[in-house]
């Protein structure tokens, strides 16, 4: 019953959507895959890493950041991330949670202000979350971003940012 209960909260968090997950077209990236749900009428874009799984879940133009630590986490308990890039560094709030898929459990954290890292993924910025396990330990996740914006723009009313090429006067868009 816990499980039910927390994949319709997981299903209602994400909203509801018009649009069916068949009908849109992701291009593919070597280091992302592709994930349709369609129980829950969403597209997951994951990739993997050493310290775990780097996922997000996007239904009806929204979308949430989870992560998988490979070492696991505990339903309900909040967990402080550090989340770096190039141009950001802080720390987010989490909570982990238990998804349910088919005959498939999930412990995986969910990333409760997930703008920072959305932006991130938009500009294209590699991150490194570190993820605090027991006796002191981290796990990082780092994540390369490459071509996750092209991936990510069919699935958000967000459009992705063009391009610009520097010249010898200023910047052209390419």
């Amino acid at each position: 019953m816990i499980k039910t209960l927390l994949i319709t909260l997981f299903a209602a968090s994400l909203g509801a959507c018009a649009i069916s997950p068949k009908t849109v077209e992701v291009p593919v990236s070597n280091n992302w895959v592709t994930v349709q749900h369609e129980a829950a009428n969403a597209v997951e874009l994951k990739t993997e890493t050493d310290g775990g799984t780097f996922s997000t879940v996007c239904t009806g133009g929204t979308c949430i950041v989870l992560i998988e630590p490979k070492s696991g986490c505990l339903p309900g308990v909040n967990y402080p991330l550090l989340v770096n890039s190039i141009k950001r560094m802080g720390v987010i709030s989490s909570r982990c949670a238990v998804l349910t898929q088919e005959d498939k459990s999930r412990y995986v954290v969910m990333i409760r202000d997930n703008t920072a890292i959305l932006q991130a993924m938009y500009e294209e910025m590699d991150i490194s979350v570190s993820f605090p396990v027991q006796a002191g330990g981290m796990d990082v996740l780092n994540v390369n971003m490459m071509g996750v914006r092209d991936m990510l723009a069919p699935l958000t009313s967000l459009k992705p940012q063009k391009q610009l090429k520097q010249t010898k006067i200023g910047y052209e868009t390419l």
